[in-house]
């Protein structure tokens, strides 16, 4: 009985004390130390980089934009480099070859 009796004394004292809060006294560091592990935690969460892309975006980017000038200059060099002249007389050497007859008539033209 003693120890319900104690325990309701304990609960009494403690609806009291939650009733009218005291002023708490802590430590001069605390605010420090629980601001610094606010920002602690705020840099934790934060994104590492500020910038738009990554590193490695950067580098994917490059490498497309690489291939695309690559591509784009075989075909300036391939255009500019063969001509029709050639290209027709190569026809021919090919058509003699394979085919007699088809020669005859492009010659007759």
């Amino acid at each position: 009985m003693r120890s319900e009796k104690d325990i309701q004394t304990h609960i009494d004292q403690l609806m009291k004390d939650a009733e009218k809060p005291a002023f708490v006294s802590t430590s001069d560091d605390f605010e420090e130390t629980l601001f610094a592990r606010f920002d602690e935690i705020d840099n934790q969460n934060a994104p590492k980089t500020a910038t738009i892309f990554t590193l490695s975006e950067v580098r994917k980017y490059a490498a497309v934009i690489l291939i695309l000038i690559l591509n784009v200059s075989a075909i300036l060099f391939y255009s500019t480099s063969s001509d029709s002249e050639q290209t027709t007389e190569d026809i021919s050497e090919y058509s003699e070859e394979y085919f007699p007859d088809y020669a005859t008539l492009t010659s007759l033209e």
